[in-house]
């Protein structure tokens, strides 16, 4: 194991003073790209912002918000649920004769 404060740094230098450029006098260059302020910073993840927006990170925060709410699929409070794989639906339906409880004492579920 080394320990950093024992690695020796005579090959490092210490730092002069380092000459800043103003932004007005940098020229544009290829590689800079420009995005709306909702590229460069975190929304409101709870609130719509007072003014305008994107239309498309309008819907695309309204559409998150919705596939939150009555998902069956995500329903982890009960053990019934809407959704199951085709493999399982097919399973059920061919073994419905199997998987009845008593068919004598309820003669119904054989119609069911």
């Amino acid at each position: 194991m080394v320990h950093l404060a024992a690695v020796r740094r005579e090959s490092i230098r210490p730092i002069q003073r380092i000459e800043t450029i103003p932004l007005e006098e940098l020229e544009p260059q290829e590689h800079d790209f420009y995005s709306s302020v909702y590229g460069s910073r975190f929304i409101a993840e709870l609130e719509m912002p007072e003014k305008e927006m994107p239309r498309e990170v309008a819907y695309r925060m309204i559409k998150d918000e919705l596939s939150l709410n009555g998902n069956p699929i995500l329903n982890l409070a009960r053990f019934a649920t809407t959704y199951a794989e085709e493999e399982a639906e097919k399973l059920m339906t061919e073994s419905f004769s199997k998987k009845f409880i008593d068919y004598q004492e309820y003669p119904l579920s054989v119609d069911i």
